[in-house]
């Protein structure tokens, strides 16, 4: 397929900008899905990040019949991410968290939403634009789009051979009939799949009013009124199954470790100090039978063993992957930290996550890649000196945020412009 010469010129001008906006905005979703609030019901992660092509953009426009002066303008999607989750209810709460970062902000009435009424095929999905700002004065800022499915629609998308068959194909109608028929039979299940989850996190009114006898009814009234909301059905078992466990009887005991201001800060910062982000009510109440059986030292020793489980499980996967791919050699690793290859500077970032060399903006959660320390624990890991300094040099010519003075470029120029 010939591409125009004049679309090939400004793509490539422009895929140094592509590339450094795929990595920064790949880093600021990761740190905005850890946010989802209960991680034991909710399961999210980030399955494809990509630039698209310069074989697929031209495609695109050919179908669209776009100017060629025009491709650049017209297309949304040259920086593309997917979102896989486990319920339908998931996807509009992971819209909302994204866009609570500052650096997100979305397209009006870019939203497509075909979880109920798929294409023509059978594929559901959940799109919209966000517009992220390059720092780059001839492009300024850049449309990408994010795509939201189910694990079920994800799954679909598998078992008919998406890939395969495209979005826009005419397809043969047998395997459009079957195509369809599939969807509809996973939409059915997502459905039950969120009546499950609905049941489980049910917020039910408590039957009985009185008592200060520990049950299912006395909990829900006192975190309701500590809380100002009913708590999930889960929840509640958790903590009354708890309370037998530990011998608690009287509601009494479990509100006063709740209520108290001592208690409270400890938790906060134990929470805090391992996820990085507000400790729940929820976790807050299941911590009240060991506060009372155990003491507040106990408590914070386990929510701030929970908050590194709970991460943990999030990074595991992610690290082991990243590790995977470390050159065996020390002179390897340099040549691959240099490469310009097409997934710089994600690499950069990546290796930064094995190195511990991460830190986060104070503002946005913008990741921030400390070079020194990602030299000083690259150069450990081999057990090599780099004499030359070229891990240093890598870093800071890769296009990577090092940040100053805990902002990334993009808040430390604005706080600038306030001085």
């Amino acid at each position: 397929m010939k591409v125009p010469k004049a679309l090939q010129k400004e793509y490539k001008s422009l895929k140094p900008i592509l590339r450094k906006c795929l990595a920064e905005l790949k880093h600021i979703i990761i740190r905005q899905l850890r946010k989802i609030e209960n991680p034991g019901l909710v399961r999210i992660r980030l399955t494809e990040a990509r630039v698209k092509s310069l074989i697929s953009l031209w495609r695109k426009a050919q179908k669209k019949n776009w100017k060629v002066k025009a491709i650049l303008k017209e297309v949304r999607d040259l920086v593309g991410f997917r979102i896989v989750c486990s319920n339908l209810e998931d996807i509009h709460r992971i819209k909302e968290l994204l866009l609570s970062n500052p650096r997100i902000k979305e397209i009006p009435d870019s939203v497509e939403n075909r979880t109920a009424i798929p294409t023509e095929s059978g594929y559901r999905d959940f799109k919209f634009c966000i517009l992220y700002d390059t720092g780059d004065t001839k492009y300024g800022d850049m449309i990408c789009e994010v795509q939201i499915r189910t694990a079920l629609q994800d799954s679909w998308a598998i078992l008919s051979h998406k890939d395969i068959y495209k979005e826009d194909d005419n397809l043969p109608e047998p395997i459009k009939k079957l195509s369809y028929r599939l969807s509809d039979l996973l939409h059915v299940a997502d459905q039950i799949a969120q009546d499950i989850r609905d049941q489980v996190s049910q917020k039910r009114e408590p039957v009985k009013r009185g008592g200060r006898i520990v049950t299912e009814d006395t909990l829900r009234i006192l975190f309701k009124r500590l809380f100002g909301e009913l708590p999930p059905d889960y929840l509640v078992r958790l903590v009354k199954d708890k309370c037998d466990e530990l011998g608690i009887t009287h509601l009494k005991p479990l509100e006063d470790a709740i209520v108290s201001d001592k208690n409270g800060r400890r938790l906060k910062k134990a929470y805090e100090k391992v996820t990085g982000w507000d400790i729940p009510n929820e976790v807050i109440f299941e911590a009240s039978p060991l506060i009372v059986t155990f003491g507040i030292k106990i408590a914070t020793d386990a929510i701030n063993k929970r908050g590194k489980q709970e991460l943990e499980e999030i990074d595991q996967t992610y690290r082991r992957e990243i590790e995977s791919e470390l050159p065996t050699t020390f002179r390897e690793f340099l040549k691959y930290l240099e490469d310009d290859l097409e997934d710089f500077p994600d690499r950069i970032y990546r290796l930064a996550v094995v190195f511990n060399a991460v830190k986060e903006c104070d503002i946005c959660g913008t990741s921030i890649v400390d070079k020194e320390i990602f030299s000083e624990n690259a150069q450990e890991y081999y057990k090599k000196e780099d004499l030359k300094g070229r891990i240093v040099s890598a870093v800071f010519h890769s296009g990577v945020d090092t940040g100053e003075g805990g902002l990334c470029p993009y808040h430390a120029h604005i706080m600038s412009k306030d001085d």
